[in-house]
């Protein structure tokens, strides 16, 4: 039950953030402790490989859930 109780105190507590485009929402290695919805525009999904390289794995606009 305790883990019930945490997502409600995060609901309770969302905000809505814009960022410009291009802007990174968080990176590779970054500790995760939010949780995301996009409300409109798109995401890019990269992931850095061994040569440090950004890999573009994923692209979704919002229209296409």
């Amino acid at each position: 039950m305790r883990s019930l109780r945490v997502l409600y105190k995060n609901v309770l507590s969302w905000t809505i953030t814009e960022t410009n485009e291009g802007e990174f929402v968080f990176e590779q290695g970054d500790v995760g402790s939010l949780f995301y919805i996009i409300l409109e525009g798109s995401v890019h999904v990269y992931v850095r490989n061994k040569k440090d390289n950004d890999l573009e794995m994923e692209r979704r606009d919002i229209s296409q859930h």
